[in-house]
């Protein structure tokens, strides 16, 4: 899997599931009369972290109301709240304010960026056979994936025993203590370059129960079936001064990331590649391009293994605007602006120095401010050098959009393998001085 660096923010692997919310939103009345009933709501919301866990005992402020606390659940309530609101959560653990602006939704998921254990894991482990097809050849591997409700994962089996053997260990998941998986095995011929060239025999075994804490060996899997070998053609768009660092194509099932089948680290904006023809089999699309230390990434799901025209276009960047790069005596309330992500919204980052508050505003717009936060124990602090840059997710077109239940954080960010459509791109970065 391929890391896109990304030292200005948080670090912690983040695997969520993925799906896209449509809402639509309401407008704040401006008559003169003010706003109506229907602008009027109880916001009954939910907080949760970067793994979808509930963080609980954190302060959440709503525009005009006082600050309430989730509960255990992350959970939260405040009413009487005129449409559109802005909310504000403190984790004053790491000092860290997430503000999300001009919500109209009465619901909303609100996200943060740091992650936590999940509550259950198990290992398995297992054979793949026919013992035939093993020990491999130079130039032959055998990927092995595990899907489940509770996500995916994959690994490459050991050719080097007859049979082969894989282990998941570590395995972990939310939800239900029990689950229900299936196991994928596939094994192909590949170049020099890891490049897929024919593919050889695949199976698959389903109904198996995982239950945490457990230790599952003998979970085995036979490669019946000889998949035909497809071809997979397509192009991908890359904006003007950006280079194409990487594409990756993966085995899909019902749009779900199974097996890496190959990572391309070549220029070239056409490509053709080998697929496997597979019962339901589709094949996910993923790109990444660069320009200085911004980077930009798209992705697709679904795509027919045969295809003749697939195709991915990478949008820039933002761009940030103001203030220039180094300019000192910024306070709060000093406005930031950079141009917008195509069909998305952004997340702009104050990145402070460690021991010190950092700050991100969710906005569909591509302006903003630095916050004062002085109330809620986050003041600015004075005489120090902060970094900030924007990041930009697609297809948003409100904050609304981004914060129904599933989140608006693509799985696996900031990694290129993803599943779902859409894009995401971080800005470079500048830095600028608080006044003294």
């Amino acid at each position: 899997m391929s890391n896109i660096s990304a030292s200005r923010i948080l670090t912690a692997t983040l695997v969520l599931a993925w799906a896209w919310i449509n809402l639509a939103g309401c407008k704040k009345d401006n008559s003169a009369t003010g706003p109506s009933d229907s602008d009027i709501v109880t916001v009954t919301g939910k907080v949760v972290n970067g793994t979808l866990q509930p963080v609980a005992s954190v302060p959440v402020l709503i525009s005009g109301k006082v600050s309430v606390n989730t509960d255990a659940n992350g959970s939260f309530s405040v009413a009487d709240v005129s449409l559109p609101y802005d909310v504000t959560i403190v984790s004053g653990g790491d000092k860290t304010a997430y503000i999300y602006r001009n919500l109209a939704r009465s619901n909303p998921t609100l996200y943060t960026l740091g992650s936590s254990p999940l509550p259950n894991s198990a290992t398995i482990s297992g054979s793949v056979y026919p013992t035939s097809a093993f020990p491999q050849p130079a130039g032959r591997v055998t990927g092995v994936g595990l899907v489940s409700t509770a996500g995916a994962a994959w690994t490459n089996a050991n050719g080097t025993v007859s049979p082969a053997t894989y282990t998941f260990s570590g395995l972990s998941w939310a939800g239900t203590t029990t689950i229900s998986a299936a196991i994928f095995a596939l094994q192909w011929n590949q170049d020099g370059a890891g490049l897929p060239l024919s593919y050889l025999l695949f199976g698959t075994r389903t109904g198996i129960t995982i239950t945490s804490g457990g230790t599952f060996a003998n979970v085995n899997d036979t490669m019946s079936i000889t998949p035909a070998t497809l071809t997979f053609r397509g192009s991908i768009g890359v904006p003007a001064g950006y280079t194409l660092n990487t594409k990756e194509v993966t085995e899909q099932f019902s749009g779900v990331t199974v097996m890496l089948l190959l990572i391309d680290a070549t220029n070239t904006t056409t490509f053709s590649y080998k697929t496997p023809d597979l019962l339901s089999g589709t094949v996910g699309l993923a790109a990444m391009a660069t320009k200085g230390s911004a980077q930009s990434v798209a992705y697709a799901s679904s795509l027919a293994p045969g295809s003749t025209s697939a195709s991915l276009t990478l949008p820039a960047a933002p761009e940030l605007s103001l203030p220039i790069d180094g300019a000192p005596s910024v306070k709060a309330g000093t406005p930031f602006s950079w141009n917008a992500f195509p069909n998305g919204l952004h997340v702009l980052y104050f990145d402070g120095p460690n021991g010190k508050p950092d700050y991100y505003i969710i906005t569909s717009a591509a302006s903003d401010s630095l916050p004062s936060l002085a109330a809620s124990g986050l003041p600015l602090p004075s005489s120090t050098t902060y970094q900030w840059s924007v990041m930009g997710f697609a297809p948003f077109s409100t904050v609304d959009d981004a914060t129904g239940p599933a989140g608006f954080i693509p799985p696996g960010f900031p990694y290129v393998l993803v599943a779902g459509t859409g894009s995401y791109a971080i800005s470079t970065n500048r830095s600028f001085t608080t006044a003294p």
